[in-house]
């Protein structure tokens, strides 16, 4: 039991690393012009706090205004394990989403580089890079998700992520580099390289019988906890979006329930009578058809309703509407609820 102790004692030196410099934690905002946090670079013992002081300073400077909940893009090539846990398991306390999209990166010169890159709006820069057809890609050009990241990632409530896409030859020539990598998490090498291999049995244990609880308790399925613990450390499995989104869950269960106890379920049939919404059926199957025998459909406008002989104008744009007002009111009451909560407990720390 002493030998346990001391073992867990010096669990936090084991596990970090050497690297001058911690995880970037910057406030700025996604490509729709919403609050967003990005971390960047490894991640290191002490960053909780800077993710925590961000956190706190966005929800009352932006997130309380524009009633946009807490956001956090991840792009991290992994780092101390336990510091990723507290900033995942911060991540669930206050509701907070994360993501990891992917740079798309095109040629210079390109049309795509005058339209998206080199465009005034500086929200439309921040996914995509530009690089010369020949120059290979490094680290600073795609977006990594990896190891410890992945952790982080499980903690959030809602999770979206895609894989870099080199578009230099062309969007059929491109290439996919994934942004979601995984091994087994590991200690301080100097500092586990001077355990006894008893004492290194028992320490990476208790790390690994962490690192599943951890993995368990935010939803990750047994086949990912296992898969996590294949890759020896000085290795890495990238998984391709496709298969990694099968994974996760884009919405925790949990925070789902609460927010339709709280405000409601999305969706035709809330909005509508019975009658409306067996008319509006009707009436959706007639949209449906018609937008896909119109080669101009590209040309209509995004909420444009097709003329229905069954149904006198402006009958169906009027459900239409309906719908889209009763979706509309049920989506700003969940950011709401989920702001209120952000914001209070920002309201704490700024005390």
């Amino acid at each position: 039991m002493k030998f346990l102790l001391r073992l867990l004692a010096v669990l936090a030196l084991l596990t970090a690393h050497s690297h001058s410099e911690s995880a970037q934690v910057v406030a700025t905002q996604d490509s729709w012009g919403d609050p967003l946090i990005e971390i960047r670079g490894e991640i290191e013992r002490g960053d909780l706090e800077k993710v925590q002081r961000a956190a706190a300073d966005m929800a009352i400077k932006k997130v309380s205004v524009l009633r946009k909940p807490l956001k956090f893009h991840l792009n991290t090539p992994g780092g101390d394990v336990t510091e990723a846990m507290k900033i995942g398991r911060f991540f669930r306390n206050v509701l907070a989403s994360a993501e990891s999209y992917g740079k798309i990166i095109f040629a210079t010169g390109s049309k795509e580089e005058q339209d998206l890159i080199l465009s005034k709006d500086p929200a439309k820069a921040r996914d995509y890079v530009a690089l010369p057809p020949d120059v290979p890609l490094a680290d600073k050009d795609i977006v990594r998700n990896y190891s410890a990241g992945v952790l982080m990632f499980l903690g959030a409530v809602k999770r979206a992520h895609r894989d870099n896409s080199d578009q230099r030859q062309g969007f059929y020539k491109s290439k996919t580099i994934p942004v979601i990598g995984i091994h087994r998490p590991y200690f301080s090498k100097d500092l586990f390289a001077a355990l006894s291999p008893s004492q290194a049995q028992e320490a990476y244990r208790v790390l690994e019988t962490a690192v599943r609880g951890y993995m368990l308790e935010m939803g990750a399925p047994q086949s990912l906890v296992d898969r996590m613990f294949v890759k020896a450390s000085n290795e890495i499995e990238l998984i391709a979006a496709d298969e990694f989104r099968r994974l996760y869950k884009e919405e925790e269960s949990f925070l789902q329930e609460w927010l339709i106890a709280k405000c409601g379920a999305t969706g035709a049939q809330y909005a509508l009578s019975p009658t409306e919404y067996a008319e509006f059926r009707k009436i959706e199957t007639w949209q449906v058809r018609s937008r896909m025998q119109d080669k101009s459909a590209s040309d209509k406008p995004v909420f444009y309703v097709y003329p229905n002989p069954d149904f006198p104008s402006p009958y169906p744009e009027g459900l239409y509407r309906k719908v889209r007002a009763y979706n509309g009111k049920v989506h700003v009451c969940r950011d709401s609820a989920v702001v209120n909560h952000q914001v209070e407990w920002a309201r704490t720390v700024k005390r």
